[in-house]
């Protein structure tokens, strides 16, 4: 058995961490619950619009994160950031069952006060798995601290090694205890 409760995925944008994340539930799913969420791109036309969350408890539920010229919502990059409807979202979120999905402990979604301070929470001051990406650039402490935890497995994605790393994951999220 492994001493880690956390399977954490890092890289840059682009670089397959949601792909894997998807991979592995799809791996598991028979004999692992996973709650929570994965983001994926939205878009239009032939461009990228914004980003939904999705759950990944397999009923499809989508909630805006963010989309472009919204004016009211926070801003990052050229998005804005739906932080009031994704804190709904996430506190419809079972924590006590399966391993929770996080995709991903990003800018947009640490917009909310309310996800950071559950998140830290969780990691480090319950007995919940986590299964979540974060930004390999940066400084933001919730992150460091997550990179830095001795109860994480940290794997960092590159578009060289994320085909092979997907058994070794499965394998991981599988000894976790």
């Amino acid at each position: 058995m492994s001493n880690h409760r956390h399977v954490v995925l890092t890289g840059i944008p682009g670089d397959g961490k949601t792909t894997l994340i998807k991979k592995v539930i799809s791996a598991l799913k028979v004999e692992t619950e996973f709650v929570g969420f994965y983001t994926e791109e939205v878009c239009g036309g032939n461009s990228r619009i914004g980003f939904d969350v999705v759950s990944v408890s397999g009923q499809e539920e989508r909630v805006k994160l963010a989309r472009k010229n919204v004016a009211k919502n926070p801003r990052i990059g050229s998005y804005h950031v739906y932080v009031d409807e994704f804190e709904t979202f996430f506190a419809t979120l079972n924590f006590e069952r399966g391993f929770l999905v996080l995709d991903e402990i990003g800018k947009m979604e640490m917009l909310s006060k309310k996800f950071v301070e559950k998140v830290a929470k969780i990691f480090f001051n319950s007995n919940s798995r986590i299964f979540c990406t974060i930004p390999l650039n940066s400084s933001a402490k919730l992150i460091r601290d997550i990179r830095d935890s001795k109860h994480s497995k940290l794997f960092e994605v590159t578009k060289e090694n994320r085909d092979s790393l997907l058994v070794e994951i499965v394998k991981t999220v599988k000894e976790s205890k």
